[in-house]
């Protein structure tokens, strides 16, 4: 998901002289078959359903994505700085991995306040911030509702909802 929200309809749809081409349906049975095979033949089994030059483009993305240490983050051991780290699919493969981790963690109290710190982190801006919190609201309510009862997330949400009003105003 993190990959297509990336790219777009560019790798959503993508014709192609090869027998296998992505379209949403291929690449949902990409997704089922990457959780079927071993990480050697992951290239390869993505590549019989989406194409190879789009498998290609897919892994090296997959790449990125498994960089992000989703538990460091959370644990407040790490933070990324954004404006150092700008490149759109990083910025997607960060949100969608801390998401995707947030969506199965049992998160302490203690480690609410990470999750602020890293949406808020320097160079993340709005449109990645509403992304993420989408996905957050989506995978784990509770932990959503949670981080409502923290005064920093409520200002967060306020700048958010007010930047977004603006826009509508303007």
């Amino acid at each position: 998901m993190a990959f297509i929200q990336t790219y777009g309809e560019n790798v959503l749809f993508a014709p192609s002289d090869e027998h296998s081409f992505p379209t949403p349906r291929s690449w949902a049975m990409a997704s089922r078959v990457m959780d079927r095979v071993q990480e050697e033949d992951l290239k390869s089994a993505v590549a019989s359903c989406v194409g190879l030059a789009m498998a290609d483009r897919f892994c090296k993305y997959l790449e990125i994505y498994r960089k992000v240490n989703a538990a460091g983050i959370i644990a407040g051991k790490e933070k990324i700085n954004f404006t150092r780290k700008s490149e759109p699919s990083f910025l997607y493969a960060a949100v969608f991995s801390v998401a995707g981790y947030l969506s199965a963690a049992d998160v302490p109290d203690k480690n609410l306040s990470n999750i602020v710190s890293f949406i808020s982190s320097p160079g993340i801006g709005p449109e990645y911030q509403i992304l993420f919190l989408r996905q957050l609201r989506n995978r784990n309510g509770k932990l959503f509702d949670r981080l409502k009862a923290l005064r920093s997330f409520r200002d967060l949400a306020a700048k958010i909802v007010n930047l977004r009003a603006s826009l509508y105003l303007s």
